[in-house]
């Protein structure tokens, strides 16, 4: 985790705010999240929400693929 937030924060948008550390990170996921919730709610296309696809990434391919109405690719 340490590496992870090491080499993160030093992204310009970390440094800018002089922010090196854990609560850094997680104010910019928040701001991140706030961005995104954002740009959904002003996408006046149809759209999904897939929550927390990295608990099960094979469920969110699939639901990913049924909403493009493609064929899966093997993988």
């Amino acid at each position: 985790m340490k590496s992870v937030l090491r080499e993160t924060t030093q992204y310009q948008w970390f440094k800018s705010r002089g922010l090196t550390d854990f609560a850094g990170w997680v104010q910019f996921f928040q701001e991140w999240h706030s961005v995104a919730e954002r740009l959904y709610d002003g996408w006046q296309h149809h759209k999904i929400i897939i929550q927390n696809p990295h608990d099960n990434w094979s469920k969110a391919y699939e639901e990913m693929v049924a909403f493009l109405q493609i064929e899966r690719s093997p993988q």
